[in-house]
């Protein structure tokens, strides 16, 4: 739309846009007259183009989403090939953003990137399955690229993948410039820059990593700059399945079993809680998980956590004077404020906290440590330190100490996650609100809330620092001491004060609130206030100025006050209510921190919890409706088409590994093709059943899956292994229908012969070998070569004939010479195969018959019936065609038989020739000199021969050495790459 040309008034002034629509509006008032048309077509044309223009404008109204944060972290994945320079990505954007180094990737790392926006990085591993998962989560996808050897087919792979789950945010980064020359750098630069716009199309972005700094940890600092603008302000695509299912990545899981029963039974079922960032949609409790890589689970039990690198403006609300902002969460490396090991996890607390030891609280535990109270695992030690505690509390904290202590002394052994709840402390900063919550019955009679404020009881955080061991939610628990750095010890305060104001507003009872006096507003809140409503007399001007034109959409703006409506009746709700009843009716909103417990998990799985991390292999936990679970399995029809890169085509009945939705599994599809034909005189559909699947076409198929919502898109595979050197991703396709069962069908062509011929019926054998088959085309339509229709009406059972033989009416007679044809649809059965891959705890695979051959070594075996035989055929002599004299003379010349045999006399016959001496003698001459020819002919023949068999065998050995020195080379060229990788 052009904008308007500023004009100005009398005195020189521009005019400003709300100027001039209350001159327009004062106008159209005074003389109406003058803004009418007076060219009606060109009018026509105008208010035409101006009502398309607002009508393009226009959007379906839809209703903001109130369970949804835009606070989730964003998930980056980092995806490429083996020592392309993931690593140093990602450690270069860690060390951009905390201004901390980091040795190595593992696990998720959470950044806080801005103060709206926070970014997950996740590694990409180099395998099929690791590639798969990271698609289904991925929120942005940055593809590194070796400059030195270009695109590689990993990913071009995973570019399939993600167009299949979802095509997300796509940049890519062209890594080791610096190894290639300049002058064909930039050749180089060209060339890669539109093969990746070919693919991505016009909207994905390209960037080069020229030069890497500190001994190649790290790239430039102005490439990652230019790199977190874009991270920072990209948008992040709105995927179907994802915004319809909820699902969250763990960035940590404990194994919480007891270890009573793990020592009774170490194969156990094992208990695991995960934590995450909800994603997708609000969870609920009643939601059915699915663990990617190992099964469906039901939620044992969900509660919400503390965020461990909330925003500064949700913090802000929380913090007290001794925590400061969490910049990043990485549980799974060595920094930050919990490191995590095989068997327990190390916290880092500082001396600000635990610094004094002189108090009677630790003599008394240490009196019990002497008296055997307590076993070596459970060493206890209390120390009060630098706390912000009154005395008052200590007495509290005091009793509560020996409340717990009688306890213990009572059960013998009782295990310190009893006492304490487990939180995350770290060197002067918070991960969580409290650092223990104390289990007893303090504040249960007061208003306030169950559980103990920490700037209420904040000294309780220093009651337990343990010196040696303790079981803490079934897991040994080191805490060691660190000293606090200079940073930490700016926020220490005086303690009289902090004291004063928690008493203060420990004091302050609710009364009733008195209407404040008339206060002056800041100037700022004035501006905000005047500029609001500036805005709003500006929008109310335009609408009345719409109505007066005409311009208005009554419809349009109807549709719009009815979505606000709602909204703000459901905001209004959802304020109403308490936070529980919050999450009974929503569940957990997006973007919540919150712990999952499953139960009845693997053991394998919880013993290579670690391990998957640190692999950064993404554990991924995906909801589903109870109809979409593993025991609903149906027979699943689809669109599918093979992948142009995939070098062979796809095999009827071979099984082929999906990944459609949360869920990898392995499948039997058949691939069909629908035709329409007429039946009854209505249209009706066949589902023909074919061999193999076209090579640029789409076909359909049928396999025995869990149930999926219609147009769910999946990608299939026929191996998952990292030692291939072909494109691994053999087709794509989409969801079309569901049912208990589909009737496939195949062609069926039967031949058989006349065994006898009685006018217009005939028995025909060789067409069943039994009665029993026969039995079963009784009433088929049946046909000769030569177009002689008829139908089999029943079986021939006697003596004389043979097995299988049926008796068939025809219209005409039938000769024996006929081969009579049966053609018919037979039905072909879709086996009910479904194998889980779970990859994580292990999983075997069905192998094709040829792929069984090759492992084990074997041959194929040798069927004489299968061998291609020349066919021999008697050639049959037919009669001549002979005409009556009667009927040739009363035919036309042009159809009478023309040619005519010479008449031969018997004179001619009985003659005989007698040769002179002469003639005799010349015919000899020349017999002879056919001889020698033929002789000489056979003699150059021979050379000739020789001669070509002589070229010939140079020309193989030339052939021989030529294939020998290319297997060489494509042998090097292999090797050469399996040393990169």
């Amino acid at each position: 739309m052009r904008k308007r040309i500023p004009k100005k008034d009398s005195d020189g002034k521009y005019i400003s846009d709300d100027q001039h629509l209350q001159d327009m509006e004062k106008a159209m008032v005074k003389n109406p007259k003058a803004f009418t048309f007076q060219k009606h077509n060109k009018a026509v044309n105008l208010m035409r183009r101006s009502m398309d223009i607002d009508t393009l404008r226009q959007k379906v109204p839809e209703m903001k989403d109130t369970t949804k944060d835009d606070s989730v972290p964003v998930v980056v994945a980092v995806v490429g090939p083996s020592k392309v320079g993931k690593s140093t990505f990602i450690r270069s954007m860690f060390k951009y953003y905390t201004k901390r180094n980091l040795n190595e990737i593992k696990g998720p790392i959470t950044c806080v990137v801005s103060k709206t926006r926070r970014i997950t990085f996740l590694e990409c591993n180099n395998d099929l399955n690791s590639m798969i998962d990271m698609a289904k989560i991925a929120d942005v996808v940055i593809f590194l690229v070796d400059a030195s050897y270009g695109f590689e087919m990993e990913t071009f792979e995973f570019m399939t993948i993600i167009k299949t789950t979802g095509y997300t945010t796509v940049m890519a980064a062209m890594t080791k410039c610096d190894l290639v020359p300049m002058p064909r750098l930039k050749k180089k630069r060209k060339m890669m820059k539109r093969r990746w716009k070919k693919d991505v199309g016009q909207g994905g972005k390209f960037f080069f990593f020229n030069e890497i700094v500190s001994g190649g940890r790290f790239y430039k600092r102005s490439a990652i700059t230019n790199f977190h603008r874009l991270l920072v302000n990209c948008k992040v695509k709105k995927i179907t399945w994802r915004d319809a299912h909820p699902y969250m990545v763990v960035n940590r899981c404990e194994d919480v079993t007891n270890p009573a029963i793990l020592e009774q039974d170490p194969s156990s079922s094992r208990t695991m809680s995960f934590y995450g960032w909800v994603r997708g949609v609000p969870l609920h409790d009643e939601q059915r998980m699915h663990l990617l890589g190992v099964g469906d689970f039901d939620i044992a039990h969900i509660s919400a956590a503390v965020d461990p690198c909330a925003l500064d403006d949700k913090l802000s609300r929380k913090r007290h004077l001794g925590q400061k902002l969490n910049l990043f969460y990485a549980p799974w490396t060595e920094l930050g404020e919990v490191v995590v090991d095989d068997d327990a996890a190390h916290i880092v607390m500082a001396d600000r906290i635990v610094n004094d030891v002189d108090n009677e609280e630790y003599k008394k535990v240490s009196e019990l440590q002497q008296e055997g109270m307590f076993s070596d695992d459970d060493d206890i030690d209390l120390a009060f330190g630098t706390s912000l505690a009154t005395d008052s509390k200590k007495e509290e904290v005091e009793e509560i100490v020996q409340h717990d202590i009688a306890d213990v002394l009572k059960e013998k052994r009782r295990p310190v996650s009893d006492l304490f709840e487990f939180k995350d402390v770290s060197a002067g900063k918070m991960q969580d609100d409290e650092y223990f919550d104390v289990d007893s019955d303090i504040d249960k009679e007061s208003d306030v809330e169950d559980t103990v404020e920490l700037d209420e009881l904040d000294g309780i955080s220093d009651i337990v620092h343990t010196g040696g061991s303790a079981y803490i939610d079934g897991r040994k628990i080191y805490v060691d001491e660190q000293k606090q750095t200079e940073e930490d010890s700016d926020l220490e305060v005086e303690l009289d004060d902090f004291d004063d104001l928690v008493e203060s507003e420990k004091e302050e009872e609710p009364e009733e609130e008195e209407e404040p006096e008339d206060k002056e507003e800041p100037e700022e809140m004035t501006r905000k206030q005047l500029r609001m409503t500036r805005y709003q007399e500006r929008i109310e001007r335009r609408e009345r100025l719409k109505k007066l034109l005409g311009m208005h959409s009554p419809h349009y703006e109807k549709m719009k006050r009815q979505i606000e409506e709602q909204e703000e009746r459901e905001e209004a709700t959802l304020k109403s209510l308490d936070d529980d009843d919050k999450v009974n009716l929503v569940g957990y909103h997006v973007g919540a921190y919150v712990c999952i417990i499953l139960q009845d998990v693997a053991p394998e799985f919880a013993v290579n919890c670690k391990k998957i991390q640190t692999n950064n292999q993404p554990i991924v936990l995906g909801g589903f409706e109870q109809q979409e679970s593993e025991e609903n399995l149906r027979y699943c029809k689809a669109r599918v088409k093979k992948h142009q890169y995939y070098p062979r085509l796809l095999k009827s009945l071979d099984p082929i590994i999906m990944s459609m939705g949360w869920r990898r599994f392995q499948t039997i599809p058949a691939y069909i093709h629908t035709d329409e034909y007429l039946r009854n005189s209505e249209s009706s559909e066949r589902m023909r059943f074919v061999k193999y699947t076209p090579d640029f076409m789409h076909c359909e198929c049928v396999f025995y899956a869990p149930v999926h919502p219609l147009n769910t898109q999946f990608i299939g595979f026929q191996t998952l292994e990292n030692e291939t050197n072909s494109f691994r991703v053999a087709c794509t396709g989409t969801v079309l229908e569901v049912k208990k069962k589909f009737k496939v069908v195949k062609k069926l062509n039967l031949v058989g012969e006349p065994f006898e011929i009685l006018k217009k019926t005939a028995f025909v054998h060789k067409m069943f070998s039994t009665k029993e088959e026969a039995a079963m085309f009784v009433g088929a339509k049946i046909s000769t070569v030569s177009g002689v229709r008829g139908q089999i009406k029943s079986i021939e059972t006697g003596k004389r004939f043979p097995p299988g033989c049926v008796r068939a009416k025809f219209e005409d007679r039938v000769l024996v010479s006929d081969l009579i044809r049966l053609k018919g649809w037979v039905g072909v059965d879709i086996p009910k195969f479904y194998n889980p891959l779970a990859t994580f705890i292990g999983f075997n695979l069905m192998r094709t018959t040829g792929k069984l051959r090759h492992d084990l070594g074997l041959k194929s075996d040798f069927k004489r019936d299968s061998v291609y035989k020349p066919v021999e055929r008697k050639e049959r002599k037919f009669h001549k065609m002979r005409v009556p004299a009667a009927v040739a003379k009363n035919l036309p010349f042009k159809s009478r038989l023309k040619v005519q045999r010479k008449q031969v006399t018997d004179y001619e016959r009985r003659r005989q020739t007698v040769q002179s001496e002469e003639e005799t003698r010349r015919e000899k001459a020349l017999n002879r000199l056919d001889v020698l020819y033929s002789e000489k002919w056979k003699k150059q023949q021979k050379q000739q021969k020789a001669k070509i068999d002589k070229h010939n065998k140079e020309y193989d050995r030339l052939a021989d050495i030529q294939e020998r020195k290319r297997k060489q080379s494509k042998k090097d060229f292999f090797a050469r790459k399996k040393q990169r990788t």
